[in-house]
């Protein structure tokens, strides 16, 4: 997803949680201080976008987000394309101890 799609997914989950205007958003927007997010708001956005876009955010990456852009930044980094699957690279060694066993080597 093109990070301008992912700004203007972010900006309607926000304007269906709160009903704010979506022309008063922009991307370096805070989202606190600018748009008046209460905590509360913030959460149920971020768990919303969580839903919609398959993603987890760790707790350690919410404590950077300041801005609309911060949190596309977050998603971006989170997002199930750009994480390694480390379960299929932890069967495909799996299989090559298996075989090496197989051949006598271990």
């Amino acid at each position: 997803m093109e990070r301008s799609e992912l700004i203007h997914q972010i900006m309607e989950e926000i304007h269906e949680s709160t009903e704010i205007p979506m022309d008063e958003m922009k991307e370096n927007s805070a989202i606190m201080d600018d748009l008046d997010l209460s905590s509360l708001e913030i959460v149920m956005v971020i768990s919303e976008l969580e839903k919609k876009l398959h993603v987890k955010f760790p707790e350690s990456e919410l404590r950077n987000i300041v801005t609309i852009g911060d949190l596309a930044d977050v998603i971006s980094r989170c997002s199930p394309a750009n994480r390694i699957n480390t379960d299929t690279t932890d069967k495909a060694k799996s299989r090559r101890r298996f075989r090496k066993s197989e051949r006598g080597g271990i």
